[in-house]
Formats: C-alpha cells, structure tokens, sequence
C-alpha cells in the first residue's frame, strides 16, 4: 500500500461483479544465491512477495489476455555475441518488484478491477476489518496478466526513448545510432532483470539514470550475473563467456 500498488476497500462498497472478483493472497519467501566469485552460493539476498491466487482467476472475467513476450535464450545470446563483437559494455539494471511497476492502462485489452483478501499472517489485516478487501491498483505476482502489463509499460518507455523493437523478438529492443544517443543501444527485459549494451560508457550510464527515473531499481553496473549465469567479459580477446558452474553443483548435490 506505501507503494501505490494497492488500495483498501470494503466488500460493501463492491458491485455485485466486483465480488466475483475478489481472490486470496499469500507471503512467498525465496533466496538469491550468488553464481560467480568468492561469495559463490552464499546468501545473496533475502527475498519476500506478495502473491495473488491467479489460480483462480478466470479469463473474460479477471483478465483478458496473459500472453506476454520474453526473451528467448538465443536472444539474450544474440545480445551477448553482438556486445563482443562490436565492443559494447555490457550492464544491468534490477527492476525492484517488477510486475508492480506495470501500468493496468498500458495493456490494450483493458483490464477488470481485481481484489485480494488480506494475506494471512499480515499484522495489519485486524486494523482494516473483517470487510476489508485489497484493490489491486497495480499488478501483483501470480495476476496472469502481470507480465503482460508489464511488458506494454516497458514498451511504452522504450518507443518514448526511440528504440524499436528486434524483428527476431519483441522483448528485445533497438535504439539506432542518432539523436540524444550518438551510439547504437541494444536492451533486452526478462521481467526483474535487463541486459543493456552500448559501446559508450557516459551514454550507457545516461540511458540507465533515465530507466531508473521511470522505474524503480538498481544500476547494477557490468554485468557478472544474469539469470543464473555467470557472465565473464574478456575485453583483449573479445569475447563474453557464459557458465552455470553453481547450478550444475546445485544439480550435482541433489542428484
């Protein structure tokens, strides 16, 4: 709620097609492991979201469409060779909750007024009342349609900032060389984390403080770790190496 992402009401005030709208909610605690140098599988941060029952959301009803595209692996690879090849530097940007960050009126389809009951285990939920319900003003993990809409945000920033869309995938982006940036910069999203290229450094860093201006994050400087993987840039011999060396010992221990 002190972010704007949600809104208390009460069941009275609700429509009668409102109330069919109102679903459960739940805490999701999970851990992020470092992949690469000395901290390699310890603690890397602590992490606790809020979740909403999609489960039981029904299309035409919740919400209207789900799909949403993002990057394939051969897109992130493409993105990779292509910062090597032309000696672009490589970052990131972490996108702090990310699917809050979406804007319900970016999706094109619309999207119906859903509800949450507060979350069991919440030390706020007395204070509200046994009426209280949770208007979701923005999406919450689990909603189907959460990517969705924040894919169309992000989209909408980046057409703002003249990039266009890679014509082999729409979650990658493409700003040519012209304007307020002298250099070709290439950005692709998957979700909470994005891989941004560019072959100048005070460019770069502008693009990022401009992201960061309309979406709440991290500058998470040059890239080291990116989905899982460990991400070594060998300037001299041009080339960007990948590894998932902590999760082949995550398979190894298990198995």
């Amino acid at each position: 709620m002190e972010k704007g992402g949600l809104k208390v009401r009460s069941r009275k005030d609700l429509t009668a097609d409102e109330l069919t709208r109102v679903y459960g909610s739940s805490f999701h605690c999970k851990i992020k492991r470092h992949t690469s140098g000395e901290k390699q599988g310890k603690v890397k941060r602590c992490k606790v979201r809020l979740i909403v029952q999609g489960n039981k959301m029904e299309k035409g009803n919740a919400f209207f469409d789900s799909f949403s595209s993002t990057p394939r692996a051969a897109a992130m690879q493409c993105i990779v060779s292509t910062a090597a090849a032309e000696d672009m530097h490589l970052h990131t940007v972490d996108f702090e909750q990310a699917f809050i960050q979406g804007d319900w009126s970016s999706l094109p389809e619309g999207a119906p007024k859903c509800f949450i009951k507060p979350p069991s285990g919440w030390d706020g939920a007395d204070a509200l009342g046994p009426d209280a319900v949770l208007e979701l003003c923005s999406p919450l993990y689990g909603h189907p349609a959460a990517a969705r809409c924040l894919f169309f945000t992000l989209n909408d920033f980046m057409t703002e900032q003249g990039f266009e869309k890679a014509g082999f995938d729409e979650s990658v982006w493409v700003r040519k060389a012209g304007g307020r940036f002298k250099n070709k910069i290439v950005v692709g999203v998957h979700i909470d984390d994005s891989m941004i290229a560019c072959s100048n450094l005070v460019e770069l860093e502008e693009f990022k403080r401009l992201m960061l201006e309309q979406f709440k994050g991290t500058n998470g400087g040059e890239i080291t770790e990116y989905l899982g993987c460990t991400v070594v840039h060998d300037w001299q011999k041009k080339s960007i190496t990948l590894n998932q060396s902590l999760y082949e010992q995550l398979i190894l221990q298990l198995y």
